[in-house]
């Protein structure tokens, strides 16, 4: 008879939680096939674990508590996992909320043109986290909840087919036996919980831990396992190719983003074919130009070409290449796509001079200097174009005036949130050099040989990142070495922007190929009177326009040529009468440019300049504080005051609700109920309230074991309460008037013993 009863539902409890725990961990492993490497799969993992055991501390709250306890885990685990860098203290910032826009943004194009297994860019790693954190909030409430551990499977079912879909890495026996295992092991603790219903299942002897009903469940476990891993091979068709083919393999394309699609490239362990270029001379295959800095995003001024752009006729001559310097050599090339793409930019040397389609129209920017294909670009797609190569000698830069930084505007713009250290490792870089030429070429050679090149570093290039780059780590890529050129060139008051598109590629037989690995971003910064010259600060990649002898690989500098130059600039800085427009090396202006020249004591004025170009000069841009379209300081600060007038409303509604039910009632049975009701109503706030099935006596004894109540308060009130209930006789109004005081004495007595804090949090309790 001593194996009669059994020792605590304690343990059943637990074996469930660990089942759940199990299955959330299993999916989540078998989910992370989908990035590469080890880190994203243990982060997905602890994810899941993280989850449950939100969902398991709150499992005897209200679904509605739950879920939002939940939401704020999943908010926590989105910062510390995939935006760590916006964190203030380990918590979500305002920044945080523009960089998840940013990512949410981003996530539809990301899944439509990387292959997996990709790397854990934020927009991916964004919704897999929230897919596997949901999904194992989702198993727990089904199947500790609920009671439906076959519910609860089908979320992890869903996430390990989708993984199972999207990769084609062959059949995995050892993620479907941990999956279907862990799986069966929910089923198996859910049936545990049904027999328990019938009598006791856990043992006191060693010798069984388990009644003989289940024994034979592990067997039967085992065939199952065994049989989903076998059967599948013997079917026909196996390992064949599907009838529908849901896979992204064969649709990617390319597209760039400084911050997220450059870095996925480079991270791509097989490198993919994009296109290739047929010409005699490598460059920059540049597509856009990025000039506005926020602080943690470049973004452009005109993205996608809807206010400036020009819609051109095939072939079309580009707006100003009339007036490109006639010594300026010409590079045709030829493209040809061997990947198709939604991005509607077309790469090309800069600057180009005309661009022929095989038909239809293309949108040119002129201020920006890029060419879009409206809908995209399909496989095989190709068309022409012939630029110059505009490479000034050193001497002739030496020889450059440069407006005041004011008149540059968004050009010169430095964010208020960068490292103050920034700017004075630029004038620490520069000090020793002459005129701006010399000193933009310094920090580009500083940066190129005093630092490492990494992709192993995170996809971001903000204010804090760029601080740990260059005083901490000294490692980077790409996009962070751009970025942190182009600030320290503003920061000395020139301008500058950064471009993005491809290095040159792999050359043989006359072609150019282009792959992924090739991505690229740089710095371009405005010359008068030669226009936007590239630099390259990223180490251990070379500019393919570094020919000896040429601005970007000088060999001697200039006899007096840097002192005049040093001459000019404070000329111009000071608005002497040196100041002017500086034609080109042709004789002419540049197209698209702001220029001095010292043949003309005027600055060349706004309306002699091409349309558009000082669109937002002389108004230095400011901070994106909101971010994106989605307002989201307005939505906190709603949110805030939502709940700051909820802090306030539900203790006055509870407290009214209470005293209306009491005053509401005059029949003396009445009263007597609703006082019970609302003593109830105050000891569930404190965690104590009446049980389902729990009659008015244990009710009561189990209060009077907890909590020390005074004079009989709470005995007369179970009594009187049980008698209105159940007595034949109706109560007295003298009666019920006693109960009432006696439910007040008694709900004092809870208060009083329950502590200040217990009672703050128990106003909020949900139930009235």
């Amino acid at each position: 008879m001593a194996r009669g009863t059994d020792p605590t539902p304690g343990r059943q409890r637990l074996l469930g939680l660990a089942a759940v725990a199990g299955l959330a961990a299993a999916t989540a492993f078998a989910f992370g096939r989908l990035f590469t490497g080890r880190v994203p799969t243990l982060q997905l993992i602890a994810a899941a674990l993280a989850s449950v055991a939100v969902a398991a501390l709150f499992e005897r709250r209200g679904l509605v508590v739950a879920t939002l306890a939940s939401l704020v885990g999943l908010a926590l685990a989105i910062t510390w996992i995939v935006l760590p860098q916006t964190a203030w203290y380990g918590l979500p910032s305002m920044r945080t909320l523009r960089a998840l826009g940013r990512s949410l943004e981003l996530v539809g194009q990301q899944t439509r043109v990387r292959v997996a297994p990709t790397a854990a860019l934020p927009p991916l790693m964004l919704a897999t986290l929230t897919a596997v954190w949901t999904a194992s909030f989702s198993a727990h409430a089904l199947a500790i909840r609920a009671g439906s551990p076959l519910l609860a499977v089908l979320p992890m079912v869903a996430l390990v087919g989708f993984a199972d879909t999207v990769l084609q890495d062959g059949a995995r026996p050892i993620y479907a036996v941990l999956f279907l295992g862990a799986a069966l092991a929910v089923v198996f603790s859910d049936g545990l919980r049904r027999i328990r219903q019938w009598g006791p299942v856990w043992s006191t002897t060693r010798s069984s831990r388990i009644r003989a009903s289940v024994k034979g469940s592990r067997a039967v476990a085992a065939l199952v396992i065994l049989a989903a891993i076998l059967v599948p091979g013997l079917l026909p068709g196996f390992r064949a190719e599907a009838l529908v083919d849901f896979s992204t393999g064969d649709e990617g394309g390319f597209g760039l983003d400084p911050f997220v699609e450059i870095k996925a490239q480079l991270d791509d362990q097989e490198p993919v074919d994009l296109f290739q270029v047929r010409a005699e001379e490598p460059a920059y295959w540049r597509m856009y130009a990025v000039d506005t800095f926020d602080g943690s995003d470049w973004t452009s001024s005109d993205p996608d070409a809807s206010e400036r752009g020009l819609v051109l006729s095939s072939p079309a001559v580009l707006p100003g290449s009339e007036a490109l310097p006639d010594d300026a050599p010409r590079l045709p090339q030829g493209y040809t796509l061997l990947r198709g793409t939604e991005t509607a930019r077309l790469p090309m040397a800069y600057p180009a001079e005309s661009i022929t389609l095989p038909s239809g129209e293309l949108t040119y920017d002129p201020v920006d200097s890029q060419a879009l294909v409206r809908g995209g670009l399909g496989e095989g797609f190709e068309y022409s174009v012939l630029s110059r190569i505009v490479s000034p000698a050193p001497e002739q830069l030496d020889d450059v005036v440069f407006l005041t930084a004011e008149q540059y505007g968004r050009y010169t713009h430095v964010p208020s949130t960068i490292d103050p250290r920034i700017g004075e490792l630029a004038e620490e870089w520069t000090r020793d050099e002459i005129t701006p030429y010399r000193k933009i070429l310094a920090i580009q050679e500083h940066l190129v040989s005093e630092y490492v090149w990494d992709t192993d570093v995170g996809a971001e290039a903000n204010a804090d990142v760029l601080a740990a780059m260059l005083f901490e780590t000294r490692q980077g890529f790409c996009v962070q070495f751009a970025t942190a050129m182009t600030l320290m060139v503003r920061e000395l008051g020139y301008p500058a922007r950064a471009a993005g598109g491809y290095r040159s590629g792999t050359f043989a037989d006359g072609v150019f190929t282009v792959q992924t690995k090739d991505a690229h971003l740089w710095v371009e910064v405005l010359f008068p009177g030669y226009g936007w010259l590239a630099f390259e600060p990223s180490p251990s990649r070379p500019s393919p326009l570094a020919e000896p002898g040429t601005y970007l690989n000088p060999i001697e500098p200039a006899e007096g040529g840097p002192l005049g130059g040093a001459q000019q600039n404070e000329n111009a800085l000071g608005g002497g009468a040196d100041a002017g427009c500086q034609v080109g090396p042709g004789g002419r202006p540049l197209p698209g440019q702001l220029c001095n020249a010292e043949e003309r004591p005027t600055r060349l004025g706004a309306d002699q300049l091409p349309p558009g170009l000082l669109d937002g000069f002389g108004e230095v841009a400011q901070e994106d504080e909101g971010g994106y379209s989605i307002p989201y300081r307005w939505i906190v600060i709603g949110l805030l005051a939502a709940l700051a007038v909820l802090l306030v409303v539900v203790p006055i509604v509870k407290s009214a609700w209470r005293r209306t039910l009491l005053r509401r009632h005059r029949e003396p049975r009445d009263r007597i109920l609703a006082a019970y009701r609302v003593f109830d109503g105050e000891a569930t706030d404190l965690g104590l309230g009446r049980r389902d099935g729990e009659t008015l006596e244990e009710h009561r004894v189990r209060l009077a074991a907890t909590v020390a109540f005074s004079d009989g308060h709470l005995g007369r009130l179970a009594s009187a309460t049980g008698h209105a209930a159940y007595g034949s006789s109706p109560p007295t109004s003298e009666q019920a008037h006693e109960v009432a005081e006696d439910a007040r004495k008694a709900i004092r007595d809870l208060r009083r013993d329950a502590g200040w804090l217990r009672r703050a949090v128990g106003t909020y309790r949900p139930g009235i």
